[in-house]
């Protein structure tokens, strides 16, 4: 007889920590480590982008420089 192995889609898996403060006029980098052990392609979101940072939805790469109006915590980044 013949047994057939069938794939199931495997959740993404996402690891990295970012840092949680930057000064003002310092280049603020992050980029998580992601795969997908069915190599689907990975897209990435964010929600409370900071007004002073970019976001690429391909990489994950969080990015910029904050400038003195930028001074404070901005909370529930996700």
């Amino acid at each position: 007889f013949n047994l057939e192995v069938v794939n199931v889609n495997d959740a993404p898996t996402i690891s990295g920590t970012p840092a949680t403060s930057v000064n003002q006029d310092v280049s603020y980098s992050f980029t998580p480590v992601a795969s997908d052990i069915d190599n689907d392609a990975l897209t990435f979101g964010i929600d409370n982008l900071p007004a002073w940072a970019s976001f690429n939805t391909a990489s994950g790469l969080l990015s910029g420089i904050p400038t003195n109006d930028d001074v404070g915590t901005i909370s529930n980044i996700v």
